[in-house]
């Protein structure tokens, strides 16, 4: 059985700290057994960041007007989509603020939870403006907590920010372009023109940062983890996009994002 007490020592020596502001991507199930289950792991952590921290976890939901969804997207209800226990978890805190983006929300917890959430661009879900791109101008941190780099969302940010061009290809042409968001007034479809792809060719950054000696690798229980600056991050994903603008793409044969970015990448001339 692994305690609280464990899960704030193993945090604090991987670097988490009091005053922190961090996304976490994580994987419940590899923790192991814990006393108290997905509650228990989310007051160890906010017992280490303090008052004055923030936790913030994707709640993402995908709600594209022609995905088969059961309704359009509300920010106080809409499930969250395969981001893992702890994110449903905490989302549905009282004390919890969510982004209202149909897409790509982001929920928080903590002294600067209200600040990182609010006015969620619709066009530029990860891009300049987004919670992840707060995160990054706050100083912030990524924990990866039983998960790799194939999970972290702050890479999508990077390739947004790196004007590489092929952020305008959609993850699933079938999914549609538009997102279902449900207002006061009825349901409505606003456009999205920046898009986050497939995230599998994502590890290639994992060598690449423990070279630099930018990412701290350890255990949270039995999970292995990852904790890192986010501008270490985005700085590490600029530098190789420069000098292999497909490095992050990955050659899945039934990978429509991959495919269709690579194109993208070959009909412009980046490649």
């Amino acid at each position: 059985m692994v305690t609280t007490e464990q899960i704030e020592a193993d945090l604090q020596a991987l670097g988490l700290k009091h005053g922190d502001i961090v996304m976490m991507h994580a994987a419940m199930s590899k923790i192991g057994r814990v006393e108290g289950g997905p509650q228990a792991v989310l007051e160890a952590i906010l017992e280490v960041l303090g008052p004055d921290g923030t936790l913030m976890v994707p709640t993402f939901s995908y709600s594209y007007d022609k995905r088969d969804v059961a309704e359009a997207f509300d920010k106080r209800t809409t499930p969250s989509c395969n981001n893992g226990v702890l994110a449903d978890t905490l989302w549905k805190r009282p004390d919890a603020y969510r982004s209202d983006h149909a897409a790509y929300s982001v929920a928080a917890v903590g002294a600067r939870a209200a600040e990182m959430t609010q006015d969620h661009p619709i066009e530029q879900p990860v891009g300049e403006g987004s919670p992840l791109h707060r995160l990054l101008q706050a100083g912030g941190h990524v924990l990866l907590l039983g998960v790799g780099q194939d999970k972290n969302t702050l890479v999508h940010t990077a390739e947004a920010l790196s004007g590489v061009g092929y952020t305008v290809v959609p993850f699933k042409e079938s999914w549609g372009r538009s997102l279902r968001i449900k207002t006061a007034e009825g349901e409505i479809l606003v456009p999205q023109r920046e898009f986050s792809g497939c995230s599998y060719g994502f590890p290639v950054l994992e060598p690449v940062l423990q070279q630099k000696g930018l990412m701290k690798p350890g255990r949270v229980g039995q999970a292995a983890c990852q904790f890192f600056r986010a501008q270490d991050l985005v700085n590490t994903v600029l530098e190789v996009l420069q000098q292999k603008p497909d490095v992050l793409l990955c050659h899945r044969e039934e990978c429509e994002a991959c495919t269709n970015r690579r194109r993208y990448l070959k009909e412009h001339g980046w490649i």
